[in-house]
C-alpha cells in the first residue's frame, strides 16, 4: 500500500464518493486481485490492512488529514484484494442466510425467517458495495471511515465520517445511490438496484425488519395464531411452484406484495454471481473451490430431495 496524497480536498472527494463504477472498470480493477479463502489462514480485512499501513506513516500526517475535511488517497494491490475478499465473504453470508430462511419457514419460525431473509439481502448489499469499490469501516481511533475508489486516478480515498457507526440506513442509501446509474446488459436484474422499482424509498426493507423485530405486536404473532404458520408454509410452496425460469421469475416477483422480499434477496445473489462471473480470477475461484464447498455444505444440511424447492433451484443455478 502506498500513500499518494495526504491533502485531498473536500471538493475533489465529494465529486467521487457516489460515482458509479461500471462493469468494465470493476473487471479491470479486480482481475489482478488475489483471492485467498481458507479455513486456517483468514485474510486481513480492509480495516486491518489500513491500520497496518497507518503504522508506517508519520502520525502528524494522519492527524492533519482526518481532523479536517481532507482525506488521504492511497493505492496498492493489497487493498484491492482485501476488498474483493470481503465481497466474496459477504456473498457467502448472504447465501447461507437465504437458505436458512426456508428452513425456519418449514419449522414455523415465520418472523425469524423474515428477519433472516432481510440479512441475506443486507449482506448482498455489502458485497455489492465492495464490488463498487466502496465501503464503510472503522480504521483509526475507532473512527468510521468511508473508502471509495477514483477510477480516473486508480486510487482509493479514505475519508473520516462525522458519525462513528455505519447504520443500516447509510449502507442501503449508498447502495441505491451508486447502483441506480449502473449499466448491465441484462435488464432482468434492475428491480433490485434501480430506484424506480421501489415502492417508497430505499428504506422499505429496513422498515419491515425493524417493525417485525422491534415494534410491539409487529412480529412473532405465529405464537398466537398457528394458522399464520400454515399460511406462510403454503405461500412458500406456492413460491416454489412459481419459480421455473429462475432469473425471469424472481424478476417478475420483485414487485409482488406477497413475495417481493424473498424474490429480491434471491435475485441479489444471482446479480452478484453475474458480476463475479465477469471477473476472471473470481470466476475461476467460484467454479473451483467455492462451488465444491457450497455443494458439500448443501448436501450435508439439506437432506431433502425436493427438486421443486426454491433452495434447490437457486443452488443449482449457483453451482452449475
Amino acid at each position: 500500500m502506498e500513500l499518494i496524497n495526504s491533502n485531498v480536498q473536500e471538493s475533489e472527494s465529494s465529486s467521487i464518493i457516489n460515482q458509479t463504477i461500471q462493469l468494465g472498470t470493476i473487471v479491470s480493477t479486480f482481475n489482478d486481485a488475489t483471492l485467498n479463502i481458507t479455513d486456517t489462514q483468514p485474510s486481513l480485512t480492509v480495516s486491518e490492512q489500513c491500520r497496518k499501513f497507518f503504522k508506517t506513516l508519520d502520525p502528524k500526517i494522519i492527524e492533519e488529514s482526518f481532523n479536517t475535511n481532507k482525506c488521504l488517497s492511497i493505492s496498492g494491490d493489497d487493498i484491492v484484494s482485501a476488498i474483493l475478499m470481503e465481497a466474496s465473504e459477504f456473498f457467502l453470508k448472504a447465501v447461507l442466510n437465504y437458505f436458512a430462511q426456508y428452513e425456519l419457514i418449514k419449522k414455523g419460525y415465520i418472523t425469524w425467517a423474515k428477519v433472516t431473509n432481510y440479512y441475506s439481502s443486507f449482506f448482498s448489499v455489502n458485497s455489492l458495495l465492495r464490488l463498487q469499490l466502496k465501503l464503510f469501516t472503522k480504521i483509526w481511533n475507532n473512527n468510521l471511515f468511508t473508502i471509495f475508489f477514483n477510477p480516473q486516478s486508480k486510487t482509493f480515498y479514505l475519508k473520516k465520517n462525522k458519525f462513528n457507526n455505519a447504520n443500516h440506513r447509510m449502507i442501503w442509501q449508498r447502495y441505491y445511490q451508486v447502483y441506480d446509474n449502473f449499466s448491465l446488459n441484462d435488464a432482468r436484474y434492475e428491480p433490485i438496484y434501480k430506484k424506480k422499482y421501489l415502492d417508497t424509498d430505499f428504506s422499505d426493507e429496513i422498515d419491515l425488519r425493524n417493525a417485525i423485530n422491534y415494534k410491539p405486536y409487529g412480529g412473532f404473532q405465529e405464537i398466537w395464531n398457528v394458522n399464520d404458520i400454515h399460511k406462510h408454509i403454503s405461500d412458500y410452496r406456492i413460491l416454489c411452484n412459481e419459480i421455473k425460469e429462475v432469473v425471469d421469475d424472481l424478476k417478475s416477483l420483485c414487485t409482488d406484495p406477497n413475495y417481493k422480499y424473498c424474490a429480491r434477496s434471491g435475485l441479489r445473489l444471482l446479480f452478484i454471481l453475474k458480476i463475479f462471473g465477469s471477473i476472471e480470477n473470481v470466476d475461476h475461484f467460484l467454479n473451483g473451490v467455492l462451488k465444491e464447498q457450497l455443494k458439500t455444505f448443501y448436501k450435508t444440511f439439506h437432506q431433502e430431495t425436493d427438486n421443486n424447492s426454491i433452495e434447490n433451484k437457486i443452488m443449482n443455478f449457483v453451482i452449475n
